[in-house]
């Protein structure tokens, strides 16, 4: 036994996927009793092909391309890994679960206990596939998730405090969807997980012709800038600022940023704490007519150097002490301890389009 589990750690330790799907009740702490649906599949029976279609349509609900769940077989339970490539073929990927079965089935036995196995190897016990008739999930164990595979149809068992039965009914029916289509199409980016009846749904939605408000953000704002000038904008800390303070600050701010040519086709990053100066300083460059990078402060150097680097942004707009985030990057900044200082501006009145930046 202990040599079988070793073999486990092999194949799963360090492995860190979370593919339950999102739950509909996030308050609801314990997830209430099990409630069961049963799907008609026409007597979709082969075992490789219907885990092969769990996997995959487990990481395409959480927008993945690798699965981690458990499977119930033989007696026994074992975790099981799945991963793919959408250009890959889907006869290659159906191979590869065929062959992690094949090796999973032969290091499992009714001796090793399936929640000694998920503590050895520090996995969550959330979702699980059985292919025994007679299963049927327990309210004190820890499953989220439950498909139970019979020759006369397959029942889930989800939590009904967590779960809406609808979005589980067209969870079970995309995996059946997926186990049909496995075998006969060609690549797996020809899968189709969108049902007839969504599509339906969807379809039915109004879809009006309408022409633009406004082409853009600046034009929309102008509006509210004039027809509530005194109104308050934004509060911060107790400071407020009114929308026609707001105007004219902005338009101090995209002049500065004008004259440092800043323009359409520009991209502005701003590296701010919470602050009065966010929606300021993001409202000043649109106004030149350029778009905006917000980079969080709390990211690791690294990430924001490349983001920079990324972006190509010709300015940084940032609070002085964040200044060594972005130590690789040598283009100008404007601090936010000197935007009080500038001095009022006439509206750059720039003509931007949708298509711009």
């Amino acid at each position: 036994m202990k040599e079988k589990l070793n073999w486990w750690k092999e194949q799963i330790s360090g492995l860190d996927i979370d593919v339950c799907p999102a739950v509909d009740f996030p308050d609801n702490e314990q997830g209430g009793s099990f409630a069961s649906l049963t799907i008609l599949t026409g007597g979709m029976e082969n075992r490789d092909n219907l885990l092969a279609a769990f996997a995959y349509t487990l990481a395409k609900y959480t927008a993945q391309n690798e699965s981690l769940f458990w499977v119930y077989e033989n007696h026994a339970f074992y975790p099981f890994y799945a991963s793919f490539d959408e250009t890959a073929r889907a006869e290659d990927y159906r191979s590869d679960v065929v062959a992690r079965r094949s090796a999973a089935l032969e290091h499992i036995n009714e001796t090793i206990d399936g929640m000694a196995m998920a503590e050895e190897l520090s996995l969550n016990r959330d979702l699980l596939i059985s292919f025994d008739d007679g299963f049927i999930p327990n309210a004190g164990e820890s499953w989220k998730l439950c498909l139970r595979i019979s020759s006369s149809g397959w029942t889930l068992f989800y939590r009904s405090g967590w779960f809406l039965a609808d979005n589980m009914r067209r969870f079970a029916e995309t995996v059946a969807s997926v186990a049909r289509q496995l075998p006969v199409c060609e690549r797996l980016r020809e899968l189709v997980l969108l049902s007839d009846a969504d599509a339906a749904i969807l379809e039915s939605f109004p879809h009006w012709d309408l022409s633009p408000s406004a082409r853009s953000v600046p034009e929309l704002l102008a509006r509210s800038f004039a027809k509530y000038p005194d109104s308050t904008a934004i509060v911060f800390e107790g400071e407020t600022m009114s929308y026609a303070e707001l105007d004219q600050k902005t338009d101090a701010i995209s002049a500065k940023m004008a004259g440092m040519g800043i323009g359409r086709g520009s991209v502005v990053s701003t590296l701010l704490p919470r602050c009065k100066w966010m929606p300021v300083v993001a409202i000043a460059v649109l106004k030149t007519g350029a778009a905006y990078q917000p980079l969080d402060p709390s990211y690791p150097p690294e990430r924001l150097n490349f983001m920079l680097q990324d972006s190509s942004a010709a300015l940084v707009v940032a609070d002085r002490s964040l200044k060594d985030l972005v130590s690789e990057y040598s283009g100008p900044f404007l601090y936010t301890d000197e935007l009080d200082a500038l001095p009022d501006a006439e509206p750059l009145n720039r003509k931007i389009s949708p298509d711009d930046t």
